[in-house]
């Protein structure tokens, strides 16, 4: 809540310390410093959007409606709680930490694995007809998602941003059957 209001800079140990009701000995059991503290708000933040893709790929069959309610729930989900897009975003502005960047790099990674296995699955299902190579396509689809996240920060227009998710979505995976292709 701290990081996500006044930002990694701002949220001093002690204002942290006393937000949790902790003692400084106690907040240094758990945490080598701030910057550790952040890295696994990092992690946590993370943890929902890997969580609901990986449901996905434990599935025996993956269908076009089920990744598309997932992406949209997922969207949906930041943009219901803008603290989380502050949160996000103070993580890319914080990324001059090397400890953070190297955090966000790690979870960049494991995103790109993630959506690389999932769009190739998806490739080899038919659910998806793009011919761009999996990696590039998660590539894209990350960084749209990033962009749609700031700009939803910057005017707030829910329903612009869902449609142009949507939209992006059926370019992105070549879909025919619903008229949009890549």
């Amino acid at each position: 809540e701290l990081f996500a209001e006044r930002g990694y800079r701002q949220a001093g140990v002690q204002q942290i310390i006393d937000h949790l009701g902790l003692s400084k000995g106690g907040f240094y059991w758990h945490f080598s410093s701030k910057e550790d503290l952040y890295c696994q708000v990092c992690k946590t933040h993370c943890e929902r959007c890997r969580a609901a893709f990986m449901e996905i790929l434990g599935r025996g069959s993956i269908e076009l409606p089920m990744i598309q309610k997932a992406a949209r729930d997922l969207l949906d989900w930041f943009i219901s709680n803008p603290r989380e897009i502050r949160l996000m975003l103070d993580f890319y502005h914080e990324s001059q930490s090397e400890a953070v960047r190297r955090e966000l790099l790690n979870l960049g990674e494991e995103w790109m694995r993630i959506l690389t296995t999932l769009i190739a699955r998806c490739q080899k299902d038919g659910v998806v007809h793009n011919p761009a190579g999996p990696e590039v396509l998660a590539r894209v689809c990350l960084i749209f998602f990033r962009g749609l996240l700031f700009d939803f920060g910057i005017d707030g227009n829910r329903e612009t941003v869902m449609r142009d998710w949507e939209f992006f979505l059926m370019g992105l995976l070549g879909n025919e059957r619903q008229g949009v292709t890549a």
